[in-house]
C-alpha cells in the first residue's frame, strides 16, 4: 500500500524512510508521540532552572525522533539550539533560539499526532 503521508511533512524524507509503507511508519510515529511529545515539558523545565548541561542533553536526546518524522527543519533547529548550547555559559542565553523552537513546537506537534491518529485508523481497516 502506498500511503501519502500530510503535505505538513517532509514528504521526501518519509517517503526515503518508509517507502509509502503505513506500517512502518506508525511505530516511529507512536514512539515519537510517547517518547518525544512527553520530553517536552522536562526540556521547559530544565531550560526555567537554568541546567545548561541537561537541557543539552535533552535536546541531543529527543532530536533525531523529529528527523524520523518528517519535521526536518525543526530538527534543524534543535541542532542549532543544541550547538548553540555549546557556546553560551546559561540557558538565558539561549531565549531566542528556545522561543523559535517552543513556537514551532506548538504549530508541528501537533501534524504528527494528527498524522498518527490517520496511521492508527488505517492500520485498524487493515486488520
Amino acid at each position: 500500500m502506498n500511503y501519502r503521508f500530510s503535505d505538513h511533512l517532509d514528504l521526501a524524507k518519509l517517503q526515503e524512510f518508509y517507502d509509502g509503507d503505513p506500517r512502518l511508519a506508525v511505530g516511529v510515529f507512536d514512539a515519537f508521540v510517547m517518547e518525544t511529545v512527553t520530553a517536552l515539558p522536562e526540556l521547559g523545565n530544565l531550560y526555567t532552572s537554568g541546567d545548561l548541561a541537561e537541557f543539552r542533553r535533552l535536546v541531543h536526546k529527543i532530536k533525531p525522533g523529529f528527523l524520523y518524522v518528517g519535521l526536518t527543519s525543526l530538527y534543524e533547529k534543535l541542532s542549532e539550539l543544541e550547538v548553540r548550547c555549546g557556546e553560551v555559559k546559561q540557558t538565558s542565553e539561549l531565549s531566542a533560539h528556545y522561543a523559535a523552537v517552543t513556537t514551532r513546537l506548538l504549530v508541528e506537534v501537533p501534524w504528527v499526532e494528527n498524522e498518527l491518529g490517520k496511521l492508527k485508523e488505517l492500520e485498524a481497516m487493515a486488520s
